[in-house]
């Protein structure tokens, strides 16, 4: 029998593959290093060959991951996808789960948001997204739609049923289906923000979404695929990146899609409202609340459905926590002194700015990303952001090392 992931051969996995470069890759390197993580998995037997070779899965993402699509052109998704699959490996190790699973889990996440253009097309099979007159919607005409329907585009259902195609004694259909029904079921099932366009509890791009004269849906989202241990383990990792504060994270929320809001860096880090008024989180803070919450709602639907064991299921809880820990910690709202760069945001920029603890905090108060006087703290964040992760996966290493009761314990 394969072995699972887990404890000291596990973390020696882990501290190897995260050695490889994450946050500046070109589009080669990007397709390279997937096929590097994907064979070393296969080399210790923590994937299964016969599910997923590792010619097939680099061949999926060459035809996904190159110049001429925008999506992966694009550095504020790349830097997200690459991050999640992170948490895809950690998470894994945590639940031990089994070779099969992973396969198809860690593929999925190579690919998962490639869709993500505007004028992308949409499928058009059962999983197709309909308007209110129960037509077929055909393409991501805008950013909203866009963000909100990727995960139900066509462009890696096409890519990953083409090659069974034309190689059919090399990828089984069924593989194929669940890698497919894994993308799709990470767009609802991991983001409550997603969820909430479509169910119309989201107030952004409501007018898009839905109507005002009758005060319902424009689009209607499809069943959700069923879930499966490889649908957990993706969920997870993805709604965890969203609350992670690394760079992935950072260039995808406050020097992206938060750039343009007039949010300061106050207001997009550390702000945060009771929980009962976050409709959309707006900061790194109410994404810990928010995305926790996600996280432990579909851990609680995998024991709903004897998905995984209890042991696995307390060892992806301890996982979630240990990745919104680091955040809080990061976010600590007092100057930490004699702690490392990237244990503390606030200590990181009172250190580099040498400003006092008052001035600076009325500084971040004031500045907004975009502001031409902000790049200094721009610079420290980012830096600091780097350390953050770092100090993250020395973290990781250790509970692979030492198991799961070890960050159990109080």
């Amino acid at each position: 029998m394969a072995p699972r992931l887990g404890r000291k051969r596990s973390s020696s996995l882990w501290t190897s593959i995260l050695k490889l470069r994450q946050n500046t890759l070109s589009i080669s390197e990007w397709r390279r290093r997937n096929g590097e993580i994907y064979a070393q998995l296969l080399r210790e037997g923590y994937v299964d060959s016969e599910t997923l070779s590792a010619e097939i899965v680099q061949l999926i993402c060459e035809e996904l991951i190159n110049e001429s699509n925008p999506a992966a052109q694009d550095s504020l998704n790349a830097g997200h996808i690459r991050s999640q699959n992170e948490n895809i490996l950690f998470l894994a190790a945590m639940a031990n789960i089994p070779p099969r699973a992973l396969a198809i889990c860690i593929t999925a996440g190579f690919i998962h948001d490639l869709n993500k253009t505007v004028g992308e097309p949409l499928r058009q099979d059962r999983y197709g997204v309909r308007d209110k007159t129960g037509k077929k919607v055909r393409n991501q005409t805008n950013l909203a739609l866009s963000v909100g329907m990727n995960h139900l585009g066509n462009r890696t259902r096409k890519v990953l049923y083409d090659i069974r195609k034309r190689h059919p004694s090399a990828i089984h259909l069924q593989v194929v289906r669940e890698i497919d029904e894994c993308i799709i079921h990470h767009g609802i099932g991991s983001s409550r923000f997603i969820k909430g366009l479509f169910s119309g509890e989201n107030p952004w791009w409501r007018d898009i979404y839905w109507n005002k004269s009758d005060g319902g849906p424009k689009y209607l989202h499809p069943p959700q695929p069923s879930s499966s241990v490889s649908t957990v383990v993706h969920d997870l990792a993805d709604s965890a990146q969203q609350m992670q504060g690394d760079s992935g994270w950072l260039q995808k929320y406050p020097f992206g899609y938060w750039a343009e809001s007039n949010l300061s860096f106050w207001q997009m880090f550390w702000a945060c409202r009771p929980q009962r008024q976050i409709q959309v989180a707006q900061s790194l803070a109410e994404q810990v609340i928010l995305e926790s919450q996600t996280c432990f709602e579909i851990i609680e639907h995998a024991r709903t459905l004897k998905l995984l064991t209890n042991s696995q299921l307390v060892r992806l809880e301890v996982a979630v926590r240990i990745i919104a820990q680091s955040s809080e910690q990061w976010l600590a709202r007092s100057v930490q002194e004699g702690q490392p760069p990237g244990y503390s945001l606030l200590t990181d920029l009172m250190r580099e700015t040498g400003y006092s603890e008052t001035r600076l905090k009325a500084e971040l108060k004031k500045l907004r990303p975009y502001d031409s006087e902000s790049h200094v703290f721009k610079e420290v964040i980012a830096r600091s952001s780097v350390a953050k992760h770092g100090i993250f996966r020395t973290i990781v290493a250790e509970s692979l090392s030492n198991g799961p009761i070890y960050w159990c314990q109080e």
